[in-house]
Order: structure tokens, then sequence, then C-alpha cells
């Protein structure tokens, strides 16, 4: 059995399509939900929504912590759910760069299970960042490294990386390709509305830890409000909280968290994407939608070729305005660098293969 952890809504999206793939090569599999992403439509109604099969006991909800914050608590929340079935798994499969990868990189370890990292060797080479110090603990732990392409396989080069390593390409590609193809109604009134009146509009998200501080998000607020758009914004459950504190402008339109289906309506909608995820930034790219990523960094290089994605960490408007509007071209644009749309596939034959 394969012991799949996961704990935010690109990790959901990402395991619905590995799963199926899992299956399809006659693989078992037991899904792991660590309650990162603790709101309900980021994670049991998306789970439904895509096809990814998790369920659990009435006993073992109560014994869940449904909003953790330490290590400890992701722990706990692995530990309950895998109650009676250590003796099954031959392996645990982790993706990306989450406190929930971390901790399923700690028990995998603490209970001498191979463990399988999807998207191992991504960089920004700022090891400030929480999600940097995940992905190298994950990748210097990682049994079999699962890389997206030959820039996240070079990063693997030193010694200190002992597991097998092959590029697969990128399995949110693979969801994007699949799940854009479906005529899915919009579930969520207010987008609806705006999307039926063909407003200009931005697709703002917003929850990095070091943008996420009160006055770092008002100025940013305060810059988007001067932006002669729409801005649409899908507020991330870690901010919830200070929203009384905090002045909104008549053009930022807040938004309830988008389900996954939702959400790419509103990118193929939208004329612009500004962020700080590093799953949008790819989708945007995918697209062909101009993005300014809020960070000073970014572990998708691929998207800054030809000023499709572009870094941005200032507070003026005017500069933010000349960003997006910055021409961009489409000669560098390739979704080579991602595979081709069967990363679960190629992710699900390594795994047979390895175990």
């Amino acid at each position: 059995m394969i012991l799949s952890i996961i704990g935010n809504r690109p990790q959901i999206i990402k395991a619905a399509l590995v799963s199926k793939a899992l299956k399809n090569c006659g693989l078992t599999e037991k899904v792991i939900y660590t309650w990162q992403h603790y709101d309900d439509r980021m994670s049991v109604e998306l789970m439904q929504q895509v096809g990814l099969p998790y369920a659990v006991s009435e006993k073992v909800k109560k014994q869940l912590n449904k909003e953790p914050i330490s290590l400890e608590d992701y722990l706990n929340n692995i530990r309950v759910q895998t109650t009676g079935l250590q003796k099954k798994i031959k392996a645990v499969l982790v993706y990306g760069d989450t406190n929930s990868t971390l901790a399923g990189t700690l028990f995998a370890k603490n209970n001498s299970y191979p463990l399988i990292h999807i998207e191992a060797g991504e960089r920004s080479f700022n090891n400030t960042m929480p999600e940097e110090q995940n992905r190298i603990a994950t990748d210097f732990a990682a049994n079999l490294l699962l890389c997206v392409n030959r820039k996240s396989l070079a990063n693997l080069g030193a010694a200190l990386y002992k597991g097998k390593k092959m590029i697969v390409g990128d399995v949110m590609l693979d969801a994007l390709l699949y799940f854009s193809k479906q005529n899915n109604p919009i579930g969520n009134k207010k987008l609806n509305t705006c999307i039926k009146n063909k407003e200009s509009c931005i697709y703002f998200t917003l929850h990095r830890q070091s943008n996420t501080g009160s006055e770092k998000v008002q100025q940013i607020l305060h810059m988007l409000g001067k932006l002669p758009y729409t801005i649409i914004w899908p507020l991330h459950p870690r901010l919830k909280a200070m929203m009384g504190k905090l002045q909104l402008t008549p053009n930022i339109l807040l938004l309830d968290p988008l389900t996954y289906l939702d959400s790419l309506a509103l990118l193929k909608h939208c004329a612009f994407v500004i962020t700080d995820s590093g799953g949008l930034q790819k989708e945007a790219y995918w697209m062909q939608k101009k993005c300014v990523t809020l960070r000073a960094d970014t572990e998708w290089m691929e998207t800054l070729h030809g000023n499709w994605n572009t870094l941005y960490t200032g507070e003026s408007s005017k500069k933010l305005q000349n960003l997006l509007t910055q021409k961009t071209d489409i000669q560098q644009w390739s979704l080579q660098p991602f595979g081709n749309g069967n990363a679960a596939e190629k992710i699900a034959k390594a795994i047979l293969s390895y175990i």
C-alpha cells in the first residue's frame, strides 16, 4: 500500500490524478489528509469535486486536530489515520514543500518507510522561506525523487541527495489540461456575475507568511486599490481574522475560497494575475496570462521567460501597472519544461518499478 500524505488544495488536485494512475497500475493507496487547509471548501469538498478517495471514521474524526499549528499536530493527524495500517505500508508519498510534506517526511523516516517526493529538486534559493527548508529536508530524506524537469534534476546534483532520481513532468499541468476540458457551471455567484458581465479583472491571491502580516497586507491592498481593474480576491483562511482591521477599496471584490474548477474559470476570464502562490504562477503561465508575483524569488524560473511572470516586492501602483501591461513574448512560451500532460502516469510507473 502507498500512503499518500497531503494537506492543502494544490496537493489534493495533484493527488487526484496520481491516485487514478496508481490504481491503473494495480497499486493500492491510502490517502491521509493533515488538515493544513482546514476550510471545508479547500479540503473535503474539493476532494469530492476532483474525485480523490478520502474517508475517515467518526472515531478517527474526533481525534483529529482540524486546525493544526505545530509539526506535532500534523504528525498526530497522520498517526491517528494510520492506526492498524503500519504493516501494510510499502512507501510514503509526499508532494511539494508544505508543512504537511515535512510531517510526512518525518513520519516515513521515523517508521523506516521508503519516501517518495513529487516535485523534488525545486528551489527558490531563499533559505529563509519555510517552503525552501521543507523542500531541502524532504529531498535529503527521499528514496525516490521525482522531478518536473532537467532544471530540478540538476538541483539534486549534490552528493547529499542520495535517492533515485527521475524526470516525470508536472502533474499540476496534467490537472489543468484534464479539468479545464470539463464544462462545469460556476458555483460562486459573485464570480459568476463578474464573468457574465465580462468585467476586466485581476485574479489576486495572497497567503505566504512573508506577505500576511497586517501591515504588509494593507500596503498591498493600497497598491491594488489604485489599479483601473476589478480585483477579485478569494480570501485565504489565514487572513480571515484580520479582515475587520483592513481597508478595502471599492474595486476589490472579496470572495470565499474558490473551488478548483471556479479558479480555472476565473483564470480563463481574467486579464492578469497577481499572486504569491507557486501553483498559480504556473497556471497563469500555462493559460498565457501575464502574472506579477509578489515575491523576491520563485522556484518556477521557467515562467519568467518572455515577461510572462515578473517578480515584484515594491509598493508603487504605477510600477505594478507597468509590469502588468509589459509586452509578453509568445516565442518564449512553452509547455515543454513542464512535460506533456502524462506526469501522473509516469509517476505511477516509477513507483511501481521502485517498490
